[in-house]
């Protein structure tokens, strides 16, 4: 670790900061036994911030008997708060998966919110407020298989009647599929014969028929790639019964026993922090853990510990260059392991579910022009902008910090002052310049799941200002910010050295440094290759 450590601040200029706790809101809580992430901090600071503490928590999220509709004729009510409740669930999905169905199903009604969307969205908070403590168990030595369910014929919207085609559900389920089979396949798995549970046997039939008929001609043509991955054996289809089919939790609301069941078979469960602490001092056993831990197998996991071989396996590329540091050789690290056998049965082990759904709000002219005056309130919103408490900008901190954060601008000669050059201004964004701020929190998921396999523990490390703020290849023009504008030259304009997008420069930093190391490197083992063969040269002469 320290090594590792050692490397990342000497190319990279990080800094450790010890093991995982926190990541972008998520609580993340490591033991012997295995890695527990929920967000249950997040669910407090929603019930304070709805004055829903005092309310009676539940134990299901929606009634199956009365379902959600449009509500034309409801009693309207605030669409800005109902709509900051929406965002606060769409978050939670990241460890809470088990309200995505409830979540997803308010947020279509958040043009003209009625009181009937507000109660089935007060309904979840209450559900959240007596499952506080639920979350994603991760078993540490845990198998790791890609196993896949689609509900196909859920699609079907009451207001509408308009339904999605089976088939081009399982289009998008296939999609999603080959994307975490990419992902994975950057941590040296490369699943084939993926099978995939679908309760649509017509959907199934036309999948693995090449042929085109008078039942498909209504199908779009890029729907039928999933013709192609079956021909290549990528994916396998089977049917499966709706009874055992677990995407159902996902797409309509279920009786409390098969609603508890399916969540069991998610990978959640409930531990309070008083349990984790005891499951990271413990060794326990299968009947000392809370009876709904979906725990496979529990052992002494002192004795599991990552060989030499396996840290070489996933960061030899960047150990290299310190294990051969003062010798005249390169050790090449050998590939990750092909992770190819896979089995066609369905396992028994727990699914982590890896849907996101959108966030899908449609709004008319006339409805924009009658909330114009609520949607202002969403900048006083400190879910949405954090930096709207005045307490919080009027603190002497918070002035500190922000001008250490705009004095790193000199301090870090990011910019210099020159005459305004003699060109047309275009507003707009530079697309190309833009960057996710965040990872996909789906992949977060991945990379916890494969950290759990090997029993590995998840260290955190922080990027100096220094390193983000990286070079500039083209010039750059921007006006004197406030409170940088010279008295004495008030006309003149900056020009960029360096990056000024902090965070969203670290991937194109972190890639520009990486290949430089790896040039380096390409450099080193060809002068030695050379070097090699010219010894063997002059032997056999």
């Amino acid at each position: 670790i320290q090594l590792f450590s050692d490397l990342m601040k000497s190319r990279f200029e990080m800094s450790m900061m010890g093991e995982m706790t926190f990541f972008l809101d998520l609580q993340v809580n490591q033991s012997p036994c295995g890695i527990f992430i929920n967000q249950s901090k997040y669910v407090l600071e929603i019930l304070k911030k709805y004055g829903m503490e005092s309310y009676d928590p539940i134990g299901t999220l929606m009634d199956i008997k009365d379902k959600l509709d449009l509500d034309q004729n409801g009693t309207p009510v605030d669409a800005t708060k109902y709509r900051s409740i929406i965002g606060a669930f769409m978050y939670l999905t990241s460890s809470r998966p088990d309200i995505v169905h409830a979540a997803c199903l308010c947020a279509r009604y958040q043009a003209k919110p009625t009181k009937k969307h507000l109660k089935e969205v007060k309904r979840i908070i209450r559900y959240l407020w007596g499952t506080i403590n639920k979350g994603l168990w991760y078993t540490k030595d845990s198998d790791f298989k890609l196993t896949v369910f689609s509900d196909a014929d859920y699609a079907g919207c009451k207001d509408t009647f308009k339904s999605t085609f089976e088939y081009v559900s399982l289009f998008a389920c296939c999609a999603q599929v080959l994307w975490m089979r990419t992902q994975l396949t950057d941590y040296g798995f490369n699943f084939k014969k993926i099978p995939i549970y679908c309760d649509s046997k017509s959907a199934i039939a036309i999948s693995y028929n090449p042929v085109q008929h008078s039942r498909t001609k209504h199908v779009v043509v890029h729907y039928h790639f999933i013709k192609e991955h079956v021909e290549k054996g990528t994916i396998e289809l089977y049917f499966v019964k709706t009874d055992y089919q677990l995407a159902d939790i996902f797409t309509k609301a279920l009786p409390v026993d098969r609603f508890n069941y399916f969540v069991r078979r998610l990978g959640m469960c409930s531990l309070s922090p008083q349990e984790m602490d005891r499951l990271g001092k413990l060794h326990l056993s299968r009947k000392d853990l809370p009876r709904n831990t979906p725990l496979d197998r529990v052992e002494d996991l002192d004795t599991i510990v990552p060989s030499q071989q396996e840290f070489d396996l996933l960061f030899g590329p960047l150990y290299d260059e310190f294990f051969t540091a003062g010798t005249s050789s390169v050790n090449n690290s050998s590939s990750l392991t092909d992770n190819s056998k896979q089995q066609d049965t369905p396992p028994t082990t727990n699914i982590q579910s890896s849907t996101k759904p959108t966030n899908p709000t449609n709004i008319n002219a006339e409805e924009n022009n009658d909330n114009q005056a609520k949607d202002t309130q969403f900048h006083q919103d400190e879910f949405i902008n954090p930096f709207c408490t005045p307490e919080a900008m009027a603190d002497s901190v918070w002035i500190e910090a922000m001008q250490e954060e705009l004095h790193q601008f000199d301090r870090l000669q990011v910019w210099e002052l020159v005459d305004k050059p003699f060109c047309k201004n275009e507003e707009g964004i530079d697309f190309e310049e833009s960057f996710a701020p965040v990872a996909r929190l789906e992949a977060v998921r991945i990379f916890v799941a494969y950290v759990a396999h090997k029993s590995f523990p998840i260290y955190q490390m922080d990027v100096k200002t220094v390193f983000l703020n990286g070079p500039l290849k083209e010039e750059v023009y921007v006006a004197q910010p406030d409170g940088f504008v010279d008295p004495d030259y008030p006309e003149k304009v900056y020009r960029l050295r360096k990056a000024l997008y902090g965070l969203k420069q670290a991937p194109r930093a972190w890639k520009t440094r990486k290949r430089e190391m790896n040039m380096q490197r390409l450099s080193q083992v060809q002068r030695i290759s050379c070097q090699d063969q010219v010894q063997k040269h002059l032997k056999e002469e």
